[in-house]
């Protein structure tokens, strides 16, 4: 795992120092974990997005609104997950909502540097349970 956690990093670091935007990040740790990819401002408006498999009804609706959808994020606040995301410092999984179109398992990851907070990583685990190497992956992208 360990071997692994370090391959993931250097490999992030150098897409990163390489001069990437984040539309080639998105695309190189959705190559490392094998899930879509997609990273967010603060608001939850769409910055970048990888595509590696299917993705669900939210994540198209993501994609061509440019945002999360509205309504799933008046759910999710309902359900006081929103809160959890928008507070946490480390890696939560978000169970599906077929009712919403969230079909797949999501792992989010918050984007913090200087104590701000400048958005989100999302993958989006379609055919299996997230791994903890998958978790290791979004912190080192974050």
């Amino acid at each position: 795992m360990l071997q692994e956690s370090l391959r993931i990093h250097n490999t992030l670091t150098q897409v990163v120092l390489g001069g990437a935007d984040l539309s080639e990040l998105a695309q190189a740790l959705a190559g490392l974990v094998n899930c879509a990819v997609t990273i967010e401002d603060p608001a939850f408006r769409l910055l970048a997005y990888a595509t590696c498999g299917q993705v669900d009804r939210a994540r198209e609706e993501s994609i061509v609104q440019r945002q999360t959808p509205p309504a799933l994020l008046s759910e999710l606040a309902q359900r006081g997950v929103l809160n959890s995301i928008q507070q946490s410092l480390h890696p939560i999984r978000l169970s599906p909502m077929p009712e919403y179109g969230l079909t797949f398992e999501r792992v989010v990851a918050p984007i913090i540097a200087s104590g701000e907070r400048l958005g989100y990583v999302w993958l989006i685990v379609q055919d299996r349970p997230p791994r903890e190497l998958d978790l290791i992956a979004i912190e080192h992208a974050a």
